[in-house]
């Protein structure tokens, strides 16, 4: 039994989109939640290092440029203990809005990783237009699909890391 004129594309674009995720994508995948969990742990590690920052605990070259920085430091915070109050409170809080408005990942690093399938997607849409296959709205769909896919996996595999 043959698959029907209508279904042809879409059956195509789902078994090559299966096909395609398993072979790239699996082999790949765990490689690829190392990256996020290690990735995610440093941008944690980043912030509760900046919680928890000391100026008695901050390494220098040399002694002489901390006793330079102390003196920097009281005459623009009028001591130690309220810069280390900015740091841990005020930047620290600036830091982690910083991160949430960044997401997980940049989306500009997402978009350029989508391309590929950007561009095989907008190839089978304008095949199928051109071929005159039936159910455009079908195609429609599995071309928004293909294009937003690797965004909305990235996105979650970055949160669950």
């Amino acid at each position: 039994e043959t698959v029907p004129e209508a279904a042809q594309y879409p059956y195509m674009v789902l078994a090559f989109s299966v096909l395609y995720f398993f072979s790239m994508h699996g082999p790949l995948s765990p490689f690829l939640w190392l990256f996020c969990k290690w990735h995610m742990k440093d941008r944690r590690e980043m912030l509760q290092q900046v919680r928890s920052f000391s100026f008695a605990s901050a390494e220098c070259q040399e002694e002489s440029d901390r006793d330079y920085v102390r003196e920097r430091i009281e005459g623009w915070f009028g001591g130690v203990p309220q810069f280390e109050e900015y740091v841990q409170t005020t930047l620290a809080q600036h830091v982690e809005e910083l991160l949430k408005q960044q997401g997980p990942i940049p989306y500009r690093m997402v978009a350029f990783g989508s391309l590929s399938h950007f561009l095989i997607a907008m190839t089978w849409f304008i095949n199928a237009v051109i071929d005159g296959a039936p159910g455009l709205f079908n195609l429609a769909v599995a071309f928004i699909g293909m294009c937003t896919s690797d965004a909305i996996a990235i996105g979650c595999i970055m949160r669950l890391a």
